[in-house]
């Protein structure tokens, strides 16, 4: 699996443009990411930040070792679904649903609350109602795969404190179908008065639309998740091939990943769905352990891709 991991992703690479640019760049993402993470390690800290930190040093706005970051976009873009789809996987449906009530009531108040917040805070900084309130929206967003990550490295997923901060970051992200319908509507909102009084009817009932069928595609995916994918895998099994199984699964990983991304949704979001329905099948602990090397590869590579686009001059003049 290694030996085909790496040739898959050289073919990728030398494909992406003339002399082999993505392939030269790739090899200092990797290379960069694991030596910054190695340092890290031994500071204690977590490889995450390493890998951030290692994407702003190389990125174009300092060292520039990596020029431009849209050229490696699509292996990032695979590198996170894969990171929600194993972090799916070790999930279990039975510790979420105890106080799945509370849970949800802290996700919303608590989103909502750090919203405000913030958008309390940027008023201080003279923007307008509009600015405010998309600020406020964002800071009061958190990273899915970033916060799951740290909480399954430190075993901590299975407890108090984690259920609970998995309910709020599923909360936010179904609430960001909301947010994402409401920016179009507060960038023609007038200034001069309420921004409650300025929506337009076709705008909600459009917005209304794209939220039911954001809905519907998520019922969809769970619904083949649960029926249809089982037989499949059970069928996969029976093959003499030990990877089939995992072709199958990723497969579905980024169907699903597809369908929610064409509802208006992120594509992380169906993976997820994905790796939670499948960790409810016998085949649940084979699959983790054939997915883990691939995600955690992809992970290195997303986080260091995101660090690219950090503009060092831009903090640094803005400090």
């Amino acid at each position: 699996m290694p030996t085909l991991l790496t040739t898959n992703m050289l073919t990728l690479a030398a494909g992406g443009a003339p002399g082999g640019t993505m392939a030269i760049d790739l090899l200092m993402i990797l290379a960069c990411a694991g030596l910054v993470a190695v340092v890290f390690g031994r500071l204690g800290i977590a490889v995450i930040p390493g890998y951030l930190v290692a994407g702003a040093l190389i990125g174009p706005d300092a060292i520039g070792l990596v020029s431009d970051a849209d050229e490696i976009k699509g292996i990032a873009s695979l590198a996170t679904v894969l990171l929600m789809f194993g972090i799916g996987m070790h999930l279990d449906a039975s510790v979420l649903r105890r106080g799945a009530g509370t849970i949800l009531t802290i996700g919303v108040v608590s989103t909502l609350a750090t919203g405000a917040i913030m958008m309390l805070c940027s008023r201080l900084f003279a923007l307008g109602m509009s600015e405010s309130i998309v600020i406020g929206m964002a800071m009061s967003l958190s990273s899915t795969a970033v916060v799951l990550r740290v909480l399954q490295q430190r075993r901590e997923l299975y407890t108090t404190a984690g259920r609970v901060s998995l309910g709020v970051l599923l909360v936010q992200d179904l609430m960001v179908i909301g947010m994402l319908a409401a920016v179009p509507l507060l960038d023609k909102a007038p200034t001069s008065i309420p921004i409650a009084a300025s929506v337009d009817p076709d705008g909600a009932l459009l917005a209304l639309g794209d939220a039911a069928l954001s809905v519907a595609g998520v019922l969809g995916v769970v619904l083949v998740g649960k029926l249809v994918l089982p037989r499949i895998m059970h069928e996969a099994s029976k093959s003499s091939s030990t990877e089939v199984m995992l072709v199958v699964a990723v497969a579905a990983a980024l169907g699903a990943a597809v369908v929610t991304g064409a509802c208006g949704l992120s594509a992380e979001l169906g993976a997820f769905l994905a790796g939670f329905l499948l960790a409810g099948t016998p085949f649940r602990y084979q699959l983790a352990g054939q997915i883990s090397p691939l995600r955690d590869l992809f992970m290195a590579v997303f986080f260091t891709t995101v660090g690219l686009r950090v503009d060092l001059p831009e903090l640094a003049a803005s400090w």
